[in-house]
């Protein structure tokens, strides 16, 4: 959790995302819940501990595995498409978006630019937040098309365009492949613009909202029924090596929560209470 007002952030800081102080006790401190614990209890099931532990360890990574040869296949369905683009219309195009976002837009200086995700995949399958994010942008764009029909190389000519003007930038990348961008959020000037394909594709529902189609557009016509078998194939092969990421995940998420009633049977919960009201009077200060 950020409030960015008050210069505060509380991160999890376990695994998988540690997180390493740069000055302890100066910028960063650490809450350590675990003096809430029996230890005494613990011990009791420390064989338990360490196997739930280690299974969990295990199913990691087994999912990075099946999600990076899901990306290699997902590069296999791209090259289909990036054969049969016109490069030249595909350009123009992102001309023509640059142009209607950043028409009359002065140049500024010390624009801040945030690298965030909004979804990603999860024990329950594919989750995002796109609707939360935009709920006040008033203008949004929806770029459709296929892998590789130029949706993210679009997306960074456009971050380059606003970077160059000094704009504050969220960065949204995609959660397969973080090299690839999937939004771009410009608060002061109240507009996005999205990758709205599956997983996280949405239609417009409101004033200000509208299509930008790369594959009618930028897309040699008759792409998809030319190919068809062969992108059966790949869709096939994609979606297996998808879903057995999301069953190693799964598993993950049933031994983590095996594991977490063993701690929850040992902690001492007033005493979080008083860690938490301790932390929100710390915050208190800030605010005064």
């Amino acid at each position: 959790m950020i409030v960015r007002d008050l210069g505060v952030g509380i991160v999890d800081g376990t695994k998988p995302h540690v997180i390493e102080p740069k000055a302890p006790g100066a910028v960063e401190e650490y809450v350590n819940l675990g003096i809430a614990w029996d230890i005494k209890r613990l011990e009791e099931s420390a064989k338990e501990i360490k196997d739930l532990s280690n299974k969990i360890a295990e199913c990691y990574p087994n999912v990075y595995e099946q999600f990076q040869k899901a990306l290699k296949v997902h590069d296999e369905w791209e090259r289909v498409y990036i054969s049969n683009m016109n490069m030249t219309v595909a350009n123009q195009l992102t001309e023509q978006v640059i142009e209607k976002i950043f028409s009359g837009v002065e140049e500024r200086d010390n624009g801040r630019v945030y690298h965030r995700f909004f979804g990603g995949a999860t024990s329950k399958g594919a989750v995002d937040f796109v609707e939360n994010l935009t709920s006040d942008i008033k203008t949004r764009y929806f770029i459709k098309g296929r892998p590789g029909s130029g949706k993210s190389t679009m997306l960074k000519k456009i971050l380059r365009s606003a970077e160059d003007l000094g704009l504050d930038i969220e960065v949204y990348h995609c959660g397969l492949d973080p090299d690839s961008l999937d939004m771009l959020l410009f608060p002061t000037l109240s507009v996005c613009i999205f990758d709205s394909t599956a997983p996280h594709e949405y239609e417009p529902s409101r004033p200000g909202d509208s299509i930008i189609d790369m594959y009618q557009k930028a897309i040699r016509f008759g792409t998809d029924e030319e190919n068809e078998l062969k992108l059966n194939g790949i869709k096939d092969r994609y979606r297996c090596l998808l879903n057995m990421g999301m069953f190693y995940l799964e598993r993950a998420k049933q031994f983590h929560d095996e594991l977490e009633s063993y701690y929850i049977n040992v902690t001492n919960f007033q005493l979080i209470n008083e860690i938490t009201d301790d932390l929100i009077q710390k915050i208190d200060v800030r605010i005064k």
